[in-house]
């Protein structure tokens, strides 16, 4: 009787023993599974430059030799504007000998701290940066020789303009109206005059006229003229600073502007002519900002700093 109840607890205990083992294995053929289906993900999403959806993948938690390029997480980051965990991730890829020998990454790497730097403002870092890629990596520019000098002599030229800032005392609403071609102007103001400019997010400075500049009182910085464009449309413009600027009762510093000749924004076909643009630049600082269809910008007072936006 004994020996039979022994045995009853010995087989019981073995055959939970073996159900263990057993869902052990399947989870771990389940996770085996769903880690390969992530890393085929991953590299779908890298093949399509798409960094919106991969920054909803676990990529944080991988290691880097699974990943389709060391530069992804980078990539990631510049995307969705974590400037924070793109300058650790940066420090992290330089202190990688296999990468800091590898030329090609590391010009990459530098172009990435270039971005970050003018990102948050910083237009002499941004420069710095920029030199480096032509002076240490000029040979593998090619083609886009001259669009690096271009852009390394506009931010030289920014070199001692502070950095960006915007002071939002209550939630805002700004009203936009279009124009005759269907743009979207907004007025901005300084204690000289107002003036309408069109409203781009895709623009990465802002850019006015000259005779805007003047109107505006808008500061021109000295020796900043520099030359944009291939050499069959050549286009000379200068760097502008506006001290104090509002947007409604927005208040932004240190405003910078691409200031052309007003030639350049007149389109005698058309009958029609541009003030200018409001960029890119001046939409990044704010914390958020609504867009209706009916026109409106609605901007809140918002006291986080956090700048990495992953948008869903």
């Amino acid at each position: 009787m004994f020996k039979h109840k022994y045995m009853f607890i010995y087989i019981t205990k073995h055959k939970n023993s073996m159900k263990k083992i057993v869902l052990f294995i399947i989870l771990s053929l389940f996770l085996s599974v769903s880690i390969k289906a992530q890393d085929k993900d991953i590299h779908k999403l890298y093949e399509n430059r798409d960094y919106i959806q991969l920054s909803h993948m676990d990529i944080e938690n991988l290691d880097i030799s699974q990943l389709p390029t060391p530069l992804l997480r980078a990539y990631v980051y510049r995307a969705t504007a974590c400037y924070e965990k793109l300058n650790s991730e940066i420090e992290f890829l330089e202190k990688i000998d296999s990468i800091a020998q590898n030329r090609d990454l590391m010009a990459e790497i530098l172009l990435f701290q270039a971005v970050n730097y003018y990102k948050n403002y910083q237009y002499r870092q941004a420069a710095e940066c920029y030199k480096q890629i032509l002076d240490n990596y000029g040979d593998l520019l090619g083609e886009s020789t001259a669009w690096f000098q271009d852009i390394y002599r506009r931010y030289d030229a920014l070199s001692e303009v502070k950095p960006l800032q915007v002071e939002i005392l209550h939630n805002t609403q700004v009203y936009t109206k279009p124009d005759k071609m269907g743009k979207s102007l907004v007025q901005v103001r300084t204690l000289n005059d107002s003036v309408s400019l069109i409203f781009d997010t895709g623009a990465t400075f802002s850019a006015i006229t000259k005779s805007v500049a003047k109107r505006l009182d808008i500061r021109i910085l000295a020796d900043s003229l520099i030359v944009g464009g291939v050499t069959a449309n050549m286009e000379f413009m200068s760097i502008g600073v506006a001290d104090t600027l509002y947007l409604g009762d927005i208040l932004y510093k240190n405003v910078v502007f691409l200031v052309l000749e007003d030639a350049k924004l007149t389109f005698p076909e058309y009958d029609y002519s541009v003030n200018g643009t409001f960029g890119f630049p001046e939409m990044q600082i704010l914390p958020a900002i609504k867009i209706y269809k009916s026109g409106m910008l609605e901007i809140p007072k918002n006291d986080n700093d956090d700048k990495c936006v992953v948008p869903h």
